[in-house]
């Protein structure tokens, strides 16, 4: 992705097949690139112009950093739809006001299309009640956007980037692959259209 911003290669150049994703991935130099985009006009809408120009795809996820600089811009400018991720911990809240008061800003001058689709909880320990009244908060905020899927705290999460794998090849049975698959098929009956009645047909009520 550090040379998808320097303009080195193209979108085609960097991509990386794996168990059937495609993926672009991320690299120390890309620390830097904050510095050295300072002065360059038009940065905030670098990735966007890169991705116009990718094809065939389904869905385009794209992960950002814990901060709101540059590189969290330009994910904002490019993207459609956004998905926040929240710890289930207070003070993960406590930023939150921030990042929707940034999303409101780029939405008003960079990106009218941008809307906020889903907040996902992260982290969860049954055990601990502050998680389960962090998680109500969360719904109180974000109403029918919050997920149904929560994902639950998992070794195997932390473990498998690693050993270079993702969740589902390193532990397939583990609650970590069990939550995102779920989190997965929720997020595409989301944007899966309501079937159309027949003609002549009644709908149940």
């Amino acid at each position: 992705i550090y040379d998808l911003f320097k303009g080195t290669h193209g979108l085609p150049d960097v991509l990386l097949a794996v168990e059937g994703l495609a993926v672009v991935p991320s690299s120390l130099e890309l620390s830097g690139l904050e510095m050295e985009l300072a002065g360059v006009p038009g940065r905030e809408f670098i990735l966007r112009e890169s991705l116009s120009r990718a094809d065939g795809f389904t869905y385009i996820f794209i992960d950002c950093p814990p901060s709101l600089g540059i590189l969290t811009l330009n994910a904002l400018t490019a993207a459609r739809e956004i998905y926040i991720p929240l710890q289930t911990e207070f003070l993960a809240l406590k930023g939150m006001s921030k990042l929707i008061e940034t999303i409101d800003t780029v939405k008003k001058r960079l990106n009218r299309d941008l809307e906020i689709t889903g907040s996902i909880g992260t982290r969860y320990d049954a055990r601990r009640k502050r998680n389960k009244g962090i998680v109500e908060t969360i719904g109180e905020r974000f109403g029918a956007k919050l997920f149904k899927t929560i994902i639950r705290e998992n070794i195997s999460l932390a473990e498998a980037p690693g050993y270079g794998q993702t969740i589902f090849s390193y532990a397939p049975k583990s609650y970590g692959a069990e939550d995102y698959l779920a989190l997965a098929g929720e997020i595409i009956a989301r944007k899966r259209p309501a079937p159309v009645p027949k003609a002549g047909r009644r709908r149940s009520s």
